[in-house]
C-alpha cells in the first residue's frame, strides 16, 4: 500500500529492470516487523474491525505527506466505509496541533471526526467510542477553558466504558485503560474540590491495576513478545499512585 515504509540497504542494493514493463525492481523489506512477535495485535474478528485496527497502526507511521494519496485509495478500495474519513480527519488534526501549532483547525479536524463516528455508532462491527475516547482526550488537552476541559474528560472517561465493553484484545482493554487513567489525571488537574481529586487517584489506582492485570493476559498470550518492560513501568506506576492517597 502506498504510504509503507520498506528498507533498502546502503551498498547492498539488488536490482533489475524489466525492459518489457519499462520499470526497476528494488529488493528492500518491511521497515519494521515487531508487531508480528505479539500475537494479540493479529487477533481479528470481522473484515471491518480488521480494517479499523490496522488504521490505528497507519496513524503512528504515516507521513503528513502521504495522507491525501494513502486515504484517497483506502476510499477507492473501501468505498463504503465511510468512517475512514474520521481516521483520516484525525490525522489532520494531529498535524496542525503538533507541527502547525494551530488549535482552531486542528479542532475543526477533530469535531469532524467525532460527527462521522457518532454517525457510525450502530455499526457492529466496528468500535467507534474506542475512537471517540482518544479524541475527547485531545480536545479537552487543546482546551484553554477549564470547564469546557473538564466536560470533555468525562465524556472520555465516559465512552470509555462503551469501548471496554466492546473490545477483544487485551492489547485493547491496556489501551483504554491508559486512556481512562490520562483522563482522571487530567481532570484532577482542572479540578478544585479536594474529594473530587481523591476520587481521581482512587480511579486512575483502579485502571492502572487493571492495566497491569492487562499486560499479565497479554506477556502469557504472546510466544515471542516480551513486555516485561511495561510491566515494571506500570508496577512502578500503580506504587506512586498508592503514595499519592
Amino acid at each position: 500500500m502506498i504510504g509503507t515504509w520498506l528498507q533498502i540497504r546502503i551498498n547492498c542494493v539488488e536490482c533489475s529492470y524489466k525492459n518489457d514493463k519499462r520499470i526497476w525492481i528494488i529488493k528492500s523489506t518491511l521497515t519494521d516487523d515487531w508487531q508480528a512477535k505479539y500475537d494479540e495485535h493479529f487477533v481479528m474478528t470481522t473484515p471491518k474491525n480488521t480494517l479499523q485496527k490496522w488504521l490505528h497502526r497507519l496513524l503512528l507511521y504515516i507521513y503528513h505527506e502521504s495522507l491525501d494519496e494513502v486515504f484517497n485509495e483506502l476510499c477507492d478500495l473501501y468505498p463504503t466505509e465511510k468512517w475512514i474519513l474520521a481516521v483520516k480527519h484525525v490525522a489532520l488534526g494531529d498535524h496542525k496541533k503538533e507541527k502547525e501549532h494551530n488549535w482552531p483547525l486542528a479542532l475543526e479536524h477533530y469535531e469532524k471526526a467525532l460527527a462521522i463516528w457518532f454517525e457510525h455508532m450502530n455499526d457492529g462491527e466496528l468500535n467507534p467510542d474506542y475512537d471517540i475516547v482518544r479524541l475527547y482526550l485531545k480536545i479537552g488537552i487543546g482546551c484553554q477553558d477549564p470547564v469546557i476541559a473538564l466536560k470533555n474528560y468525562n465524556l472520555a472517561i465516559a465512552h470509555s466504558q462503551l469501548a471496554l465493553e466492546k473490545v477483544n484484545t487485551s492489547y485493547e482493554q491496556y489501551m483504554l485503560q491508559r486512556w481512562v487513567i490520562d483522563g482522571y489525571d487530567m481532570k484532577k488537574a482542572v479540578c478544585t474540590d479536594d474529594n473530587d481529586r481523591k476520587e481521581c487517584r482512587l480511579a486512575m489506582i483502579k485502571y492502572k491495576e487493571l492495566q497491569i492485570e492487562a499486560l499479565t493476559q497479554m506477556q502469557s498470550a504472546t510466544t515471542t513478545g516480551n513486555y516485561s518492560n511495561h510491566l515494571r513501568r506500570e508496577q512502578v506506576e500503580l506504587a506512586d499512585l498508592y503514595e499519592s492517597v
